[in-house]
Order: structure tokens, then C-alpha cells, then sequence
């Protein structure tokens, strides 16, 4: 009981913190570090601060939007026993780029479009680095153990009769 307690903990915190980095990095592809660099210090900091409330409200967002897509993954990934970080890291990627494809169906046919290589690049990005972090945070030691590193059973040390 208290091991699937943790194991669910370590997915709630795990998905949270994918969350965050993934609104980070999202938030980064608009405020550049570039363009941070280029203006006065009091500015900057400033900018840091409103960047670091988008982040916030970027994983707000992809928390809403994510979590039945990651939640299929994550169910798929613990059934199957799957804990490397190249399924996490591709599941993140699928997740931003259906996301990605979701903005761009919901758009309007005469308004500018967010179909182009540099937002492709920052969701898909940001997809990826967020299944990486859900791995680091929770995937690799979660769920049973794999059957081939499972220990033998302990030989009876009692005599023979």
C-alpha cells in the first residue's frame, strides 16, 4: 500500500515538474536569453520575474492539455515495464507536437499562423525535455522490477534430513 502510495507520488511530482520545464522552455523560445542580455539590469531582472510568471502560467496550461496524453503513456510505460529514457523522452515529443498540431487546427483561416519551423522546433523541444525530466524525476526506478533483474530466491539453509 505504501509502495503504490509513493510510486503515485513520485508520478503526481514527476508530471508536475515536466510541466514546468516544459513552460520554461516554451516560455524561452519567446524570451530569449539573447534578448535578455541586451537590455539595463533593472530591466532585466524585471523581465526574468514576468518570464518566470509565464513559465508559470505556460505549465498551467500544459498540465491541462498534457496530462490524458501523458497519463496513456504513463499507465503504457508502467504496464509494459518500460523505463528507458528514450520512451519518455519520445512520448514528451509526441505530446508537443499534438499539442502543437492542436494550435494549429483551432486557428482562424485569415489570421497568422504558428505553423512554421521555429515553433514546431519549441514544442517539440519542450515535449522532449519535459519527458526527460519525467524520467530523471520518476520513471526510472517506478513500477515492479524488470523479470531479468529480479534476485533468485535465497537457497534453504536448513539441513538435510
Amino acid at each position: 500500500m505504501l509502495r503504490a502510495l509513493g510510486t503515485a507520488l513520485k508520478i503526481i511530482i514527476g508530471f508536475a515538474l515536466a510541466c514546468f520545464v516544459a513552460g520554461a522552455i516554451q516560455v524561452g523560445f519567446v524570451v530569449t536569453p539573447f534578448d535578455l542580455m541586451q537590455i539595463p539590469l533593472d530591466q532585466r531582472l524585471e523581465r526574468l520575474g514576468l518570464a518566470s510568471l509565464w513559465a508559470l502560467f505556460a505549465a498551467n496550461q500544459t498540465a491541462v492539455f498534457a496530462s490524458p496524453f501523458a497519463l496513456i503513456a504513463i499507465i503504457f510505460a508502467l504496464w509494459n515495464r518500460i523505463r528507458k529514457a528514450t520512451y519518455f523522452v519520445i512520448a514528451g515529443g509526441l505530446i508537443g507536437l499534438i499539442g502543437l498540431l492542436t494550435q494549429i487546427a483551432s486557428e482562424s483561416p485569415g489570421d497568422p499562423s504558428i505553423a512554421n519551423l521555429y515553433a514546431t522546433t519549441a514544442y517539440l523541444t519542450a515535449g522532449a525535455c519535459a519527458g526527460w525530466v519525467y524520467w530523471l524525476i520518476a520513471a526510472r526506478r517506478t513500477g515492479k522490477q524488470p523479470v531479468a533483474a529480479r534476485r533468485p530466491p535465497k537457497p534453504n539453509s536448513s539441513p538435510a534430513t
